[in-house]
């Protein structure tokens, strides 16, 4: 649970940089990237969705169990 953070702005830096590459890609070519787009926006989401369902049952666990006072 230590490294969430980490993988949160590492997914969240993958997907500007491959944003503006697909901005890029269609000022360039012309071409309309509108199924990347959406994909793109389905995998935050998802994203995101992963990272709440992993903090709500830190949470879970932590209000059963109580604070673990090595992790701080």
């Amino acid at each position: 649970m230590r490294y969430m953070k980490t993988v949160v702005a590492a997914v969240l830096i993958v997907t500007a940089v491959f944003f503006l590459v697909l901005v890029l890609a269609q000022v360039y070519t012309g071409y309309d990237f509108s199924a990347a787009y959406a994909m793109l926006g389905g995998f935050g989401g998802g994203e995101l969705a992963l990272s709440a369902i992993i903090k709500y049952g830190e949470n879970k666990q932590e209000h059963k169990y109580g604070k673990d006072d090595k992790d701080e």
